[in-house]
C-alpha cells in the first residue's frame, strides 16, 4: 500500500479542505513521495506519511476529520515495532488542540512536549559598540558541532540538522560559535529567508550560562546581523521555538521576546503513558 496512487495522493495534499499537521512546502512533500523518502499510504481518501529522520518516524496526516486518524491504527502498530513515532501539531487556536488530543490519546499517542513560538525584535542591545565575541563555523568544526548537538538536544523534538544540513549551513555562514580553551562553548544557528530570520538553535555550555558571558554572546549577535547587510534590518523580526518547560523560556521573555500565540505540541506513539 506504500507509495501507491501518487497522483491521487498529490491531489489530496493540495486540497485546503484537508486537516493536516504537515506544513512543509509542496515540492518537498512531493520529493519525499517520489524519491521514497517517506512511506505513504492512501486509506479511504486520507493520506498518511511516515518520514524516517534521525532514527525515528515523523507521522503526518491529511484527513477529512481528526477521527479519521484512527484509520492508521494498524500501520502505527506496525511502525512502532521499528522505531519511535512522533506527531507534531501546530496551531494558534486552543480549540483544535483540545479537539485532537483525546482522539490521539485514544489511538495510543501521548503528550511529550510543548513548544511556543517567540518573536524577537532586532538588536535588543542598543549599543553602537562592535562586539566580536564569535566565529563563523567552518568545516573543521563539523564533527564537534554534530557531537554537541546530538548530546545536548532531543533528536525527537529539537529539529536537529543532519550532517548534510550542517555542511550547507556552514557554507551559508549561518552557524556562529564561540571557542574557549579550544572547545566550542556557544552555538547559534540563524537561517534567513523571505524577510524572516529564523533562530534555529541556541546553545551555551553549562559552565558559561552566567550573565557576564551570555550578555557578551548575545551582544555579539547584533554585530553578526549587521554584517549580513540585510535591507531594512531594523524592521526584521527573528523567531524561534522554545520548550515551555525549559528555564530559557523565561530568560528569552526577559530579553524582550514576545509570544505570538502559536504552539507546537509533540506527541509520541505508545511511549509516555498519560
Amino acid at each position: 500500500m506504500s507509495n501507491q496512487n501518487n497522483e491521487e495522493i498529490k491531489k489530496i495534499i493540495t486540497s485546503r479542505k484537508m486537516k493536516t499537521n504537515c506544513f512543509s512546502f509542496y515540492n518537498e512533500i512531493v520529493d519525499w513521495i517520489e524519491n521514497n523518502k517517506a512511506d505513504t499510504y492512501l486509506i479511504e481518501n486520507n493520506v498518511f506519511l511516515f518520514l524516517k529522520i534521525h532514527g525515528f518516524y515523523k507521522f503526518y496526516y491529511f484527513v477529512n476529520s481528526f477521527n479519521d486518524i484512527s484509520l492508521c491504527k494498524e500501520l502505527l502498530e506496525k511502525y512502532k515495532t521499528k522505531s519511535n513515532i512522533s506527531l507534531e501539531f501546530t496551531t494558534k487556536n486552543e480549540i483544535y488542540i483540545n479537539e485532537i488530543t483525546p482522539v490521539l490519546k485514544e489511538i495510543g499517542f501521548n503528550f511529550y512536549k510543548e513548544y511556543a513560538r517567540v518573536i524577537s525584535a532586532f538588536s535588543p542591545f542598543k549599543s553602537e559598540e562592535e562586539n566580536i565575541s564569535y566565529e563563523i563555523a567552518s568545516l573543521e568544526n563539523k564533527n564537534e558541532l554534530l557531537e554537541i548537538m546530538y548530546r545536548e538536544f532531543d533528536v525527537i523534538s529539537d529539529y536537529l540538522p543532519t550532517e548534510e544540513e550542517i555542511i550547507n549551513l556552514i557554507d551559508n555562514k549561518s552557524i556562529l560559535i564561540k571557542t574557549l580553551d579550544e572547545k566550542i562553548v556557544f552555538i547559534q544557528i540563524y537561517e534567513y529567508s523571505k524577510g524572516a530570520l529564523y533562530s534555529r538553535m541556541t546553545w551555551i555550555d553549562k559552565k558559561y550560562r552566567k550573565p557576564k558571558y551570555t550578555i557578551d554572546f548575545y551582544k555579539s549577535l547584533d554585530t553578526y546581523l549587521k554584517q549580513l547587510d540585510i535591507e531594512n534590518l531594523e524592521k526584521i523580526r527573528s523567531y524561534g521555538w522554545i520548550d515551555k518547560n525549559n528555564k530559557n523560556f523565561k530568560i528569552n521573555l526577559k530579553f524582550g521576546a514576545k509570544l505570538d500565540g502559536v504552539t507546537c505540541t509533540i506527541f509520541l506513539y505508545d511511549e509516555i503513558k498519560g
